[in-house]
């Protein structure tokens, strides 16, 4: 902990650290110096005593008699007479020219007065050696510095060390305590499971110890456990399994025993998965403990450590504590959030219902339904397909997501392509966790190319069925791995029901609508034959009139001759800028020659590739140039003979 919420340490060190230099300084210093002064005053007083008892000798009897008597037994460095002036007299000094090291300038030295032969005061000054003293009194400033600093030492860092450690007790307690207040308090204000979920992990992280903290849950489907958060992690970008299924990693182990999983040494124990994450993350010690409610265990909080550590009991306890509190909010949480999700399918359901009910154009069917399954799934993408009856090519009709839709509106899958293609074929749902390395699914070079630059790969496909028919597909996509479960499955399936009939229900409108706006048009055709008996003005009218109805570019009517050639008696559309009226045209006339021939209609997609097609230059270029290639020519007939061609066209 580093928070040191009371700051004792701090205050102790610093009203300590004044008194332990003090202490150190007054025992460095003041034992030698107090060894030395008395030391030194004792000398003074053996050098007084010296002095005197050699003045008493002196001058009755011969100094070197005197000095030769003095010198065994006594220390003493100097001797010397003075004069009444102070001058040293000439022969009476040991040694006779006494020199002095720098250690002997301030030696004890002791004075006495004696009376000269000639009756003049001289003294006596004897000096004493102090190198012993200085020798011993250094020394004893090398053990009292050492003695001082190891004592003031001891007197800053042992308080200082046992009130941290205190303190960090402490810290250690209120940050548990705080860690369940905070646990107790996120059971009352949340319902979220994301957000639960992420706010333990991060309460379990700050706790003491604990470098990362991951959050595994069991999936009652599938059985096996999901990474669900995680926190204090550096290394998001190695790959790892986020998926485990019971029976492997350390986290199932802690589910099949019931009981907290702890080590020292993770990196090195057999049963680790995701080996390569926890030596680059850098995971030395692990405590795992079960989230259990009541006998159901819901998952597993994984405690880790960067640093090799042994778990106390304490710890262990305060653990599973914390993952007792976790387990009742995570499961508080996916009871609401089932009961919520529950509300917001019943609720998106009747909305899309009524939005289907009075939405007539399969456009906007497909929209609304492509955008409520993606809300409700909680997808990157969705989309929704109409199946072509004719080539068994699926085309977006919407699309819907926050990521770049692999698939915009209007792109086509070949037959059998995707997994649209696959859940088509099969008439059922159809899911993938990664639609890229799926045996099942065939993708073009473009879809695989758009799918790896939207950057999903997890798909779910329901097809769109009415009466046993195909006639679409509903699919989601999103990351890579996802497994949809069946409550998604059905959700998804409930949605392509509604698609389906509405889709259904557009088709047949506007296939209702189709044919009254043709039999407005013929019954408007029927009143302009009757209106005027001018073959030019009929048949204006005539190739005006088909052109709404077929939705075409051009039109022509051709009646015929005697010789069998063609006769245009008008023409309508494009054609009209490029053909000229009452123009004779040879009898094999492309499709409409044909079918005046077989006296059958006729039609192809490409005039131009057609084979066995008898087309002149000279009328192959005006055909080019109003742009039409497909065509659809009938016979007209008038009790029963054959008297021309009525043909429509449109580009390819």
């Amino acid at each position: 902990m580093t928070s040191h919420r009371l700051a004792l340490g701090q205050q102790l060190r610093m009203r300590l650290r004044p008194l332990a230099l003090a202490a150190g300084i007054l025992i460095s210093l003041g034992l030698p110096i107090t060894y030395y002064a008395l030391q030194y005053d004792a000398l003074g007083q053996n050098a007084q005593r010296i002095a005197a008892d050699f003045a008493a000798e002196f001058p009755y009897r011969d100094f070197d008699m005197v000095l030769a008597e003095f010198l065994p037994g006594r220390s003493i460095a100097t001797i010397r007479v003075l004069d009444s002036k102070g001058q040293a007299v000439p022969g009476y000094s040991y040694p006779l020219a006494p020199t002095r090291a720098w250690w002997e300038v301030h030696s004890p030295v002791g004075r006495a007065t004696t009376i000269s032969l000639r009756g003049e005061p001289w003294t006596v000054e004897v000096f004493v050696p102090p190198a012993r003293l200085i020798g011993v009194t250094a020394a004893l400033l090398v053990v009292s510095v050492g003695v001082g600093v190891g004592l003031a030492t001891l007197i800053y860092l042992f308080p200082v060390r046992v009130v941290e450690r205190v303190e960090q007790s402490v810290d250690e307690m209120i940050a548990r305590q705080e860690s369940l207040v905070e646990t107790s308090r996120l059971l009352a204000s949340t319902l979220d499971l994301r957000e639960v979920l992420d706010r333990l992990t991060e309460i379990a992280r700050a706790l003491p110890g604990i470098d990362v903290v991951r959050t595994w849950l069991v999936d009652d489907e599938r059985g096996d456990l999901v990474l669900h958060s995680q926190a204090g992690v550096r290394r998001i970008d190695v790959e790892q399994q986020v998926r485990l299924a019971m029976g492997r990693g350390l986290t199932s182990t802690v589910i099949a025993s019931g009981h907290p999983v702890v080590l020292r040494d993770t990196v090195n124990d057999p049963r680790l998965v995701n080996s390569q994450w926890f030596r680059l993350e850098g995971i030395a010690s692990f405590l795992g403990v079960p989230l259990r409610v009541g006998d159901t265990l819901v998952g597993v909080l994984a405690c880790m450590s960067r640093s090799p550590r042994d778990w106390s009991t304490d710890e262990i306890a305060l653990a599973e504590t914390f993952g007792t509190l976790a387990a009742v909010a995570i499961k508080n949480a996916r009871v609401f959030g089932e009961s919520e999700t529950r509300r917001r399918v019943a609720e998106a359901l009747g909305e899309v219902s009524r939005v289907l009910a009075q939405a007539l154009e399969p456009e906007v069917v497909s929209q609304r339904v492509a955008d409520a399954i993606c809300a409700l799934l909680h997808t990157r993408t969705s989309a929704v397909y109409r199946l072509d009856a004719d080539t068994g090519d699926l085309v977006a009709l919407a699309v819907s997501g926050t990521a770049p839709p692999a698939f915009p509106r209007g792109m086509v899958f070949p037959r059998g392509t995707g997994v649209i293609g696959v859940a088509v074929q099969e008439r059922r749902a159809v899911m993938t966790p990664d639609i890229l390395t799926d045996d099942r699914v065939t993708l073009t070079p473009e879809a695989r190319q758009r799918i790896e630059e939207a950057g999903y790969g997890s798909v779910l496909v329901v097809p769109l069925m009415v009466k046993d028919r195909v006639i679409g597909g509903l699919g989601v996509g999103d990351r890579r791995g996802r497994a949809f479960n069946e409550e998604e499955i059905r959700l998804a399936q409930a949605f392509a029901d509604q698609a389906a009939l509405a889709l259904e229900n557009a088709r047949l409108y506007a296939e209702a609508t189709r044919q009254q706006h043709e039999a407005e048009e013929l019954a408007g055709f029927a009143r302009t034959l009757t209106e005027t008996l001018d073959v030019t003005a009929i048949g204006d009218r005539i190739v005006a009139s088909v052109l709404p109805v077929f939705a075409a570019r051009s039109s022509a009517l051709c009646l015929i001759e005697a010789s069998g050639s063609l006769r245009a008696v008008a023409w309508g559309g494009e054609a009209a800028r490029h053909f000229t009226a009452n123009q004779l045209l040879p009898a094999d006339f492309g499709i409409m020659g044909r079918a005046a021939a077989r006296g059958i209609a006729q039609q192809t997609r490409d005039v131009n590739g057609e084979p066995g097609l008898s087309l002149p230059d000279e009328l192959r270029r005006p055909a080019l140039g109003a742009g039409d290639r497909s065509v659809l020519a009938v016979p007209l007939r008038a009790k029963g003979d054959l008297i021309g061609v009525l043909a429509v066209t449109d580009g390819a």
